[in-house]
């Protein structure tokens, strides 16, 4: 269903959860149909600005002067085709990542529950505490698939958090011209030229009054939600089979099964 739905171009097919340690099935099963509501709302964001169009452009018929008409079509056009776009993309781009982040420190939570491994004492702060904290279970997160991506992704919503994405405001100006420049915002196969002619997944530069702005497609909102999405699952199978290798040479680790995540409503 999901390929259906992405970007022209774009298939999603994601990961199989397969994760067999029952708690930790649990924690990836809740991000993994997180993601999948959080894709298709982002998916259908835009139908909103679809349905304002066909308001206005009814308000406009039923209006007898041409010159108001005119101006406030001026008006309405300039917040339908711009500014609630950028809106839509924005807020979906770091609605995803906060996303993201929150279900890696369910897992953080789950994993110093059942597990004699603490984050007390990884370097860091934020998710880059919680990335070490995985290395220390022995995941080296950075050696997973669709790694590059996801850290472009935080860096892209990092930079739009400031100031809407003006890169002298931004300590990453460097590598976000980087990553758009190289396109590592995308996968390899989503880079090749036959991917390139839907111009639905924008990364850019542009530049305006205050200088070189980072901007964003709501399409790219979906699709580093997509990165995301498989990025959890697989970090979440590597790390089912890091524990069972653990169980399996029996190595102090708890057994026991207490309920798994979940969250209150």
């Amino acid at each position: 269903m999901r390929g259906k739905m992405a970007p022209s171009g774009f298939p999603h097919r994601p990961p199989t959860p397969s994760v067999k340690v029952s708690w930790l099935r649990e924690v990836v099963g809740n991000a993994y149909f997180d993601f999948d509501n959080a894709l298709d709302y982002v998916w259908k964001a835009p139908t909103l600005i679809e349905e304002l169009t066909k308001i206005e452009s009814k308000k406009l018929k039923r209006n007898s002067d041409p010159e108001t008409r005119v101006w406030r079509w001026i008006v309405e056009t300039e917040k339908l085709r711009v500014f609630f776009p950028e809106m839509v993309a924005h807020g979906n781009m770091f609605a995803v990542c906060s996303l993201f982040e929150v279900h890696l420190l369910y897992l953080c939570a789950e994993l110093q529950k059942h597990t004699r491994y603490r984050i007390d004492g990884c370097p860091g702060q934020g998710i880059g505490r919680w990335l070490a904290y995985f290395r220390r279970v022995g995941v080296d997160t950075t050696k997973l698939s669709l790694w590059p991506q996801v850290a472009a992704a935080l860096k892209i919503r990092n930079c739009l958090m400031r100031a809407k994405g003006a890169l002298q405001h931004s300590r990453d100006a460097p590598e976000i011209r980087r990553i758009v420049a190289r396109r590592t915002f995308l996968t390899e196969a989503h880079r090749r030229p036959s991917r390139t002619k839907s111009d639905s997944v924008r990364v850019e530069v542009c530049s305006d009054e205050i200088g070189d702005r980072l901007e964003i497609s709501n399409g790219y909102a979906w699709l580093a939600c997509a990165y995301l999405h498989d990025y959890f699952v697989t970090l979440g199978n590597a790390l089912g089979e890091m524990l069972l290798q653990i169980t399996n040479h029996k190595l102090p680790i708890q057994q026991k099964s207490p309920p798994g995540t979940r969250r209150e409503g």
